[in-house]
């Protein structure tokens, strides 16, 4: 998974909590996918990563606690900015924007190598090529694992943007250490990601509270 995942369970484990702030981004809508691409096209990573300055993505955010009650409703808006250059590998600069102005954080910094969308700090963020087994392991040492797999079969995700073909990143996490709960399969983080598209739907757990992000695309740019 990416480095977002990574620290917002280290900070939930230590009874921290992360809230969020409500971000809007005005834009052109793009169309609404009414039909699914064909399961038989070949692509390759860049499909996914669309690691283009100015492609952009907006989505619906919605908080819940450990009872399934909404908490927060709310827009989080991610942009390329542009590129930059780290241990003579060529990155992009991912910015979240904020309420402050169209600049925005920085969020993600990432390049494609090989089949792995990876980020400057050598984390995955999604492999597209190795499925139905464990693609690769986030270890956040001395607590818990995750094991993250691509299902080979592509199924539809109704979001806000429209009925979208996804492929489907589930993260199986596991206990190192004991003095935790385990996690149940309710709040393995999953994302769904469409070639063309880019990351539609994701849910991200905050392990300690119970409470979840989930984001669905309301809209994107990307070429």
């Amino acid at each position: 998974m990416h480095i977002l995942l990574r620290t917002v369970l280290l900070l939930v484990l230590v009874a921290s909590v992360v809230s969020c702030k409500k971000d809007e981004e005005e834009g052109p809508a793009s169309p609404i996918l009414s039909t699914l691409p064909d399961p038989n096209a070949a692509f390759d990573l860049s499909d996914f990563s669309l690691l283009t300055e100015g492609n952009y993505w907006v989505y619906e955010r919605r908080t819940y606690d450990s009872t399934g009650l909404q908490l927060g409703l709310g827009v989080d808006s991610f942009f390329f900015a542009g590129d930059t250059v780290i241990n003579g590998n060529t990155y992009m600069v991912q910015r979240r924007t904020s309420v402050a102005g169209t600049t925005g954080m920085i969020w993600r910094i990432m390049r494609d190598s090989a089949d792995c969308l990876v980020n400057h700090y050598g984390g995955l963020v999604f492999r597209y090529g190795v499925f139905d087994q464990i693609a690769w392991t986030d270890t956040i040492a001395p607590i818990l694992y995750i094991d993250y797999s691509v299902f080979s079969d592509p199924v539809p995700q109704f979001v806000p943007a429209g009925n979208i073909v996804c492929y489907k990143l589930l993260g199986t996490v596991g206990m190192i250490t004991t003095g935790f709960p385990p996690v149940p399969p309710a709040r393995y983080p999953y994302a769904y990601w469409a070639p063309r598209i880019g990351k539609v739907k994701d849910m991200e757990p905050y392990i300690s509270s119970g409470w979840v992000v989930v984001r669905e695309l309301l809209r994107y740019h990307a070429e």
